[in-house]
């Protein structure tokens, strides 16, 4: 499949091979991937030999607010599950975790994961998602790259 550009904010899940989108896709300076749904992969490919070129942003969607139990823990920013290519000189995050009223802040979501294997080169910031806030504890930040 051919490759594709996004120049403005996605704010859905991008899949990389699937879709509307080829598997070699390049996020401008101008485009981003910030999904709107709680907890939310920002950039997901299952097939291996992608390539994602990012000079923007790529951020997974924040967790959701849970009042009685732990906060939704963020969703990733980029998640490998077959081995592939990135090279990032915008910024990737996992989202950050959902807050709690009563109970534990969730976890902050992991910037790239490599369940398979792959190569990142950046020259830009790699982050994991901030801990959410709870009445008894905070959760944990994100791993940058896991």
């Amino acid at each position: 499949m051919a490759g594709s550009i996004i120049s403005t904010t996605v704010t859905s899940t991008v899949t990389l091979g699937a879709g509307l989108y080829g598997d070699q896709v390049t996020i401008t300076s101008g485009g981003g991937v910030d999904p709107s749904a709680s907890g939310a992969t920002a950039v997901y490919a299952a097939i291996a030999g992608v390539y994602l070129l990012n000079q923007g942003s790529v951020i997974g969607g924040a967790g959701a607010y849970i009042n009685s139990g732990t906060g939704q823990t963020g969703g990733m920013g980029v998640d490998l599950a077959a081995s592939g290519t990135i090279t990032n000189a915008g910024t990737i995050a996992g989202g950050a975790g959902g807050n709690s009223g009563t109970g534990n802040g969730g976890a902050g979501g992991t910037g790239i994961l490599l369940a398979a294997g792959g190569v990142v080169t950046s020259s830009g910031a790699i982050l994991g998602g901030a801990g959410g806030n709870g009445n008894l504890y905070g959760g944990s930040g994100g791993v940058g790259v896991d």
